[in-house]
């Protein structure tokens, strides 16, 4: 049995000492009797006792109900009233001090024990839902999210009452009134709010916030309003969306609004919680990046080169529009994820590959590399390109980059060209005729020679490889 400390407060003193004697009988231990309000007072504050068995009827100038309301001004500790008389005046007066029962003269072992009993046990759960309550109360204001505790019922009931008046479809009828989803915005009671949610929306006090909350939201917020009570009408509980909101000062915000009925209130919606966290910064910081983003999409697309990005795997994280060209592919959608295997001939794929590696592997960029690029079309390109190693802050390597401009009308010329020297020396050769070739020195004194046919050599008994590039005036000085 409990070990509890006990006051008994009784003016007539047989009854106190035998009162005493029982509590003490059953393991309880007394801390003191007295037969006064005032003395009832002075041990209370000095002793704490666990609870006070109170008569109410006492000697002095205070009754056992003044003594209780003064004692619970201070302290809190439980009262246990005794009585031999109970009215109704006696009993309104005794409900304010909030007593924990009442046991009436004469009373019996175990109606006394059981009272106690109860009203220890009634105390300390009542404690403890007081420091739940007090924790609860703590993390709920000290919180650094916007935490708010609001009452939909009404909101609730208005949407019941138009579905009385025949609105069948809910969901179109809010859409095209807004004047209704503005209403029962307006019926939204606020219970409670945190410190973090009256800084949030530059509020003084929950009162302000409650009187203007219609001006918090913007069209999209009704919008979101709208979805939310529709989502709670057809059986959620749980409703989450990103929305616009100004503040009460007209500052506009983008918040993360998470809202639910509170477990037991499904069918009233009485209470609902909602934690709201601001994310203007990170949507700004978003929009701010997409803009970055488009800008050097835009670019990307309209340089006269291939660019193109890929993992670790060859998979192709990127391409841009001439990339697609070069390969044959409509969209860029049909070439991400996929490795040159996929996209062309092995042995193009092979070569693209080496190179692809010697830039991963090394970390060094491989840089105005000639490669013949043969697409599924069958289209032969020469692309000039720069594989770069793309790494993170740190220097890890975690896939690359490539250039590569189409060089196929300089690789044609060149062949052009070269089969136009080829008909050139094979017509110089075969004349019968020295032919020489001179090139002029920029101050127009003298020549030098650059080409010089086998006939020339045989008539001038000189070897060509021996006056390419000397000047005519050494070769020949009587000219």
């Amino acid at each position: 049995m409990s070990k509890a400390h006990i006051l008994v407060v009784e003016d007539e003193f047989l009854i106190a000492r035998n009162i005493a004697y029982k509590l003490r009988a059953a393991g309880y231990q007394v801390v003191d009797t007295v037969s006064t309000g005032e003395q009832a007072i002075q041990i209370a504050l000095e002793h704490h006792p666990d609870l006070i068995v109170m008569d109410i009827r006492l000697d002095g100038e205070l009754d056992g109900i003044e003594a209780a309301e003064r004692i619970h001004a201070q302290v809190d500790i439980p009262v246990l009233y005794l009585t031999a008389y109970v009215d109704d005046e006696i009993l309104q007066r005794a409900k304010i001090t909030t007593p924990f029962g009442y046991i009436l003269k004469p009373f019996q072992d175990h109606e006394l024990f059981s009272n106690i009993e109860i009203a220890l046990f009634k105390h300390q759960t009542e404690k403890q839902l007081a420091d739940r309550e007090a924790n609860y109360r703590s993390l709920f204001e000290d919180s650094p999210i916007s935490l708010w505790e609001e009452d939909f019922s009404a909101v609730k009931a208005y949407l019941e009452g138009l579905q009385s008046a025949g609105i069948t479809d809910l969901d179109m009828y809010l859409r095209t009134h807004p004047d209704v989803v503005a209403h029962c915005v307006s019926l939204v009671q606020i219970i409670s709010v945190n410190r973090t949610s009256l800084a949030l929306f530059e509020a003084e006090s929950k009162a302000d916030l409650s009187r203007e909350l219609n001006n918090v939201f913007v069209d999209a917020s009704f919008a979101a309003f709208r979805e939310e009570v529709l989502a709670f009408h057809n059986g959620q509980s749980l409703f989450e969306t990103e929305l616009v909101i100004c503040t009460l000062k007209g500052k506009v915000l983008n918040v993360w609004i998470r809202i639910a009925i509170a477990p037991g209130y499904e069918t009233t919606w009485g209470k609902v919680f909602a934690s709201v966290i601001d994310i203007t910064q990170r949507t700004q910081a978003e929009q701010a990046l997409q803009q970055e983003q488009l800008l050097l999409r835009t670019v990307i697309d309209n340089l006269p080169d291939a660019i193109y990005a890929k993992d670790l795997q060859g998979r192709k994280t990127l391409a841009n529009r001439v990339d697609l060209d070069n390969i044959g592919a409509a969209t860029e959608e049909d070439v991400l994820g996929k490795t040159d295997f996929e996209l062309f001939p092995s042995d193009v794929a092979a070569h693209f590959d080496a190179n692809d590696q010697q830039a991963i592997q090394t970390g060094q960029p491989v840089l105005d590399c000639e490669e013949l690029l043969v697409n599924s079309q069958g289209r032969e390109i020469w692309l000039l390109t720069s594989k770069l190693p793309l790494k993170t802050p740190e220097g890890q390597v975690v896939g690359l980059v490539g250039i590569g401009r189409d060089i196929s009308e300089r690789k044609r010329a060149e062949k052009m060209l070269r089969a136009s020297e080829t008909r050139y020396r094979e017509l110089v050769e075969c004349m019968s005729s020295g032919v020489a070739v001179y090139r002029a020195l920029p101050n127009g004194e003298d020549f030098v020679f650059v080409d010089f046919n086998r006939a020339g050599e045989i008539i001038e008994q000189v070897r060509r490889e021996d006056i390419l590039g000397k000047r005519v005036t050494e070769v020949f000085p009587n000219v």
